[in-house]
C-alpha cells in the first residue's frame, strides 16, 4: 500500500482504511459489503493517487474474517494496481474471475497464506479435508483450524519456508494420506516474502503401490537366498536354522515354528521365539489344534484372535502370540510338515505373504526330502526340477502349453532347464525360459535364481533389456565362475499382441503365424552371468490372435541322429508342416517328433513352453 497511499506498512497498522486514502471515489467502499458476510469478488475501482491526483485504477478482493459460525470479526482486503492493462477493467475482472475458477475447480488441495499462517486462499477440495467450506476458513490462521496431530507438521514446513524464501517439494503425512506438496513463496514488490502458496497431490495409492512392490521384490530375493541355501546344505537341522532367522525377517513375524512329521508321530523340529525347551520333542496333535486342520485340508490355515486363544496350543499362548499362518510341506500327496508363522498382535495378512509362505514350505519341504534322500541325488533333481517348472494352470485369454523331460543320459544329474508364466498388472504377461549351464545341485541353485531374479524385476519394469541387465548384474554377484545361463524373456501386452522381448543368449523363439508362416525371433544379447556390464537388446514383435509363440531349449534342436542335430530349420520346418495345432498340444508333438528322429535318446534335457491369444 505504501506505493499507493505514500505511507509505510509499519504506521499504516492500526489506522482506518478510509483515512488512509481520503481522496478516493467513493465507489470502492460498496466493495468492502464483503465484510456483511456477502459473496467476495474482485472489483476495480477509480483512485486519484496523492497530491498530483493521478488516476489510478485499483482491484480490491475481500475476504471476511470470522469464528466457525460465528460473528464477523474484520476482514483481508487485498488491493492490486491494475492501472493500464489495456485499459479494460472488464477483461481484468474477468481473468482474475477465471484464475478463481480454475483453482476452485482443482481436484487438488490449493491455498495461499500470509506470515501469520492465515488463510488468503483456499479451494473448495482443500477445506473439504478440514470438513469446512472456504469461506470459514478464508481469514482463520492453522493453529485455529487444524487438528492438534497435523499442525506441527505443516508449521514446521511453512515456517520453515517463510523464513528461507525457497520453494520446496515434499510429502506430507497428514492423517491416513500421504500427500505431495510443492509450497513457495509470495513476495511483495520490494521482493520480501509476504507469505506462501502452495498445491498438494495425494499420493497415498502410489506410495502403497510401490510399498507392495518393493515388498514382492524383497520377498522373492529372500526367497532366492532360501533357495540357493537349501540346495547347497543337505544338513536339515542346519538349514531350517538359517531359514527360520531369513523367513521371520522377510515376512515379518515374531516367531516360527516347524513342524515335522516321522514315523513316531509329530515333532517339533525347529523354532524361533518359541521357548527352546519345546524343540526337538515329541508333541500330541491334540496340543496342537491347527496342525490336525492343516494336515486334513492340505492348505494354509489362519487363525487370528485377539481376544480369545483358546484354539491354540499352549506352547504358542504362552509366548504371547494370537496369530498364526500356518501352511503344509507337502512331498506327494502326503503332508510331511507345516510350518506356522506366529504374530504377537492380530494380522490381516496380504497376497504377498501367502505366496511366500507357500513357496517357502515347498522350499522346506525339498530340504527335508534332500536330507532324507541325499544318497540318491536323482530323486532330488526331479522333485527340484517340478518346483522349478511350476506354472499357473489357467490364464484368461490365454491358451498354453508346457513340457519337460529330463536327458536320458547323465540323468542322475538335475539340469539347468527352467520356464514359466505369469501375470503383471495392466494386462501383461511375463514369459520366461531359459536354461543354465552345468549339471547337478549347484546348477538348480543357479536355476532358481536366474528365474526369480528375471521375475522379480520384471515387478519393477516394462523393458526387457533393462530387466536383464538388472537380472545380469544380480547373477555375476551371486553366481559361480564359469556358470552362465541362456535366457529368453517377453512381455507380452495381451491386449494388443504386442511382444517386447529380450533373448540373452538363448535359441531363438519361433511364431507360427495363422497363415502357415513361421518367424524366427533374431534380436539377441550375451548370455548372462559371463560379466556384470553387459548391453542387453529388446524387440517388439505382434502377436496376432492365433499366432503361436514357440519357446524351447537347446536340447530341442541339439537332439542327434546320428552324426546330425535336429536343428533350428528342423524346427522351422516342423512348425511349418503342422496343420492348426493347439498350444496345449504342440509341445507333446514336438517332443514326439524329436524322440522319433533321436531313436528315444536324449543327450539334454528338454524344455519346451508354447502360448497363444
Amino acid at each position: 500500500m505504501s506505493d499507493i497511499t505514500g505511507i509505510t506498512s509499519a504506521k499504516a497498522l492500526g489506522e482506518d482504511l478510509f483515512e488512509l486514502m481520503p481522496n478516493s471515489s467513493s465507489q470502492y467502499e460498496a466493495a468492502l459489503s464483503t465484510l456483511k458476510g456477502e459473496e467476495s469478488r474482485p472489483e476495480i475501482f477509480k483512485y486519484e493517487k496523492g497530491p498530483t491526483r493521478e488516476s489510478i485504477f485499483l482491484e480490491f478482493t475481500n475476504f471476511p474474517k470470522q469464528e466457525l459460525n460465528g460473528p464477523i470479526e474484520g476482514g483481508i482486503v487485498i488491493v492490486r494496481d491494475v492501472t493500464g492493462h489495456n485499459g479494460s477493467e472488464a477483461t481484468e475482472i474477468g481473468s482474475h474471475r477465471l484464475l478463481i475458477d480454475i483453482i476452485e475447480g482443482s481436484t487438488d488441495p490449493i491455498f495461499a497464506k500470509d506470515r501469520e499462517h492465515r488463510y488468503l486462499i483456499i479451494n473448495s477440495f482443500a477445506a473439504s479435508q478440514l470438513n469446512s467450506t472456504p469461506d470459514q476458513l478464508i481469514g482463520k490462521s492453522d493453529p485455529e483450524i487444524l487438528p492438534p496431530e497435523i499442525l506441527p507438521i505443516i508449521f514446521e514446513t511453512d515456517s520453515r519456508i517463510l523464513e528461507s524464501g525457497e520453494t520446496e517439494i515434499m510429502e506430507e503425512q497428514v492423517a491416513d494420506r500421504i500427500w505431495l506438496a510443492k509450497k513457495w513463496p509470495l513476495r511483495d514488490d520490494e521482493g520480501q516474502v509476504i507469505g506462501l502458496a502452495g498445491i498438494s497431490k495425494d499420493i497415498t495409492d502410489r506410495k502403497e503401490f510401490e510399498a507392495q512392490l518393493k515388498k514382492s521384490t524383497e520377498l522373492s530375493e529372500s526367497l532366492n537366498r532360501i533357495n540357493t541355501r537349501i540346495l547347497r546344505e543337505l544338513d536339515f537341522k542346519k538349514i531350517i536354522a538359517e531359514i527360520g532367522l531369513e523367513s521371520m525377517s522377510a515376512i515379518g513375524c515374531d516367531g516360527v515354528a516347524v513342524f515335522i512329521q516321522e514315523d513316531d508321530g509329530w515333532h517339533l523340529e525347529s523354532s524361533h521365539g518359541i521357548p527352546e525347551g519345546a524343540v526337538g520333542t515329541l508333541i500330541n496333535e491334540d496340543e496342537f489344534p491347527h496342525i490336525a486342520v492343516v494336515k486334513q485340508t492340505k492348505e494354509p490355515l489362519v487363525f487370528n484372535n485377539k481376544v480369545s486363544t483358546e484354539n491354540i496350543s499352549t506352547v504358542f499362548r504362552e509366548a504371547g502370540f494370537c496369530c498364526l499362518l500356518s501352511v503344509p510341506m507337502i512331498i506327494g500327496e502326503k503332508v510331511i510338515g507345516v510350518i506356522s508363522f506366529c504374530y504377537i498382535e492380530s494380522k490381516n495378512f496380504t497376497e504377498l505373504e501367502f505366496d511366500f509362505a507357500k513357496k517357502l514350505a515347498v522350499s522346506i519341504s525339498l530340504a527335508l526330502e534332500s536330507a532324507r534322500l541325499y544318497s540318491t541325488e536323482l530323486n532330488i533333481s526331479e522333485t527340484l526340477q517340478e518346483a522349478l517348472l511350476v506354472v499357473p494352470g489357467k490364464i484368461e485369454d490365454l491358451d498354453f502349453g508346457h513340457l519337460y523331460r529330463s536327458a536320458t543320459v547323465e540323468a542322475i544329474k538335475a539340469g539347468g532347464d527352467f520356464y514359466d508364466i505369469f501375470e503383471l498388472e495392466d494386462d501383461h504377461v511375463g514369459i520366461i525360459i531359459g536354461d543354465v549351464s552345468g549339471k547337478g545341485l549347484e546348477a538348480s541353485a543357479l536355476t532358481s535364481m536366474a528365474k526369480n531374479a528375471v521375475k522379480a524385476y520384471s515387478f519393477q519394469s516394462r523393458r526387457p533389456a533393462q530387466i536383464m541387465a538388472t537380472a545380469n548384474k544380480y547373477f555375476c554377484k551371486e553366481g559361480y565362475q564359469e556358470v552362465f545361463a541362456t535366457i529368453f524373456f517377453g512381455l507380452l501386452n495381451k491386449r494388443n499382441g504386442d511382444m517386447l522381448y529380450c533373448s540373452a543368449g538363448h535359441p531363438p523363439p519361433l511364431v507360427k503365424r495363422t497363415d502357415g508362416e513361421v518367424l524366427k525371433l533374431t534380436t539377441r544379447s550375451p548370455a548372462i552371468g559371463i560379466m556384470p556390464d553387459l548391453d542387453f537388446r529388446e524387440n517388439l514383435v505382434r502377436l496376432d490372435h492365433g499366432d503361436i509363440l514357440i519357446c524351447y531349449t537347446d536340447g530341442v534342436i541339439e537332439a542327434r541322429h546320428g552324426q546330425e542335430f535336429f536343428s533350428e530349420e528342423g524346427l522351422i520346418d516342423l512348425a511349418r508342416n503342422l496343420d492348426n495345432p493347439k498350444p496345449g498340444n504342440l509341445p507333446k508333438l514336438i517332443l514326439n517328433e524329436i524322440s522319433r528322429y533321436s531313436d528315444g535318446r536324449l543327450d539334454d534335457d528338454i524344455a519346451i513352453l508354447t502360448l497363444a491369444r
